[in-house]
């Protein structure tokens, strides 16, 4: 919810706003929630951008994106790293020289090692861009992600990241939920009820 508004905010202020998601499943999948950042969000329909890409990034882009080549050879974009993130970050950054550009990524506990490696690799060269990276991640799963640890660290050493932690809710702010939520015909009684239920289950979460 808290992404869902900042990305509103970001969209009535006038810029442009880009949504990937993790997925528990789909960890193996290399670069998956910058794959559908950039593909959802439009940046690759800019011919001008990857025209000024050279020859070797566009080739590791295609291996990404096959629509940018047909005839480009797939497979996992592994032998050019350096050159691949060059890339995207030149896509992100270019975007972002344009309109001012907000990346959502969401549950990054499970990403793939490569999508987190890359988010610090841009981290590192948006100091003149107006680009902000908004990432949200469950603090009870990243102990079984190391790298995600190591990347927030390092950020948060170079004063790169702004922690926003989400305490659970209280029992009165539950109870003001669920009433919220409740069907209107919904009487006192059941409604403590069902307050009651749902904060012994929640604890507030």
């Amino acid at each position: 919810r808290l992404a869902r508004e900042l990305a509103r905010v970001a969209c009535d202020a006038g810029g442009h706003v880009i949504v990937g998601r993790c997925h528990d499943a789909e960890r193996i999948l290399p670069f998956r929630p910058w794959v559908e950042a950039l593909r959802s969000g439009g940046l690759l329909g800019h011919r001008e951008g990857l025209a000024q890409l050279a020859p070797v990034g566009r080739m590791e882009l295609a291996r990404l994106f096959p629509e940018l080549a047909p005839d480009a050879p797939a497979g996992a974009p592994t032998e050019n790293v350096l050159q691949l993130f060059e890339a995207l970050a030149r896509l992100i950054l270019d975007a972002a020289a344009r309109a001012p550009l907000t990346i959502v990524l969401e549950d990054l506990q499970w990403a793939d090692e490569m999508s987190l490696r890359f988010l610090s690799f841009l981290a590192h060269r948006s100091d003149d861009r107006p680009l902000l990276v908004a990432v949200t991640a469950r603090d009870e799963e990243t102990d079984d992600v190391p790298l995600l640890g190591r990347v927030f660290r390092e950020l948060d050493r170079e004063s790169r990241l702004l922690r926003l932690p989400l305490a659970p809710l209280g029992r009165a702010a539950t109870d003001s939920l669920v009433a919220a939520l409740a069907p209107s015909s919904a009487g006192n009684a059941a409604l403590a009820v069902l307050a009651a239920r749902v904060w012994r289950l929640s604890e507030g979460n």
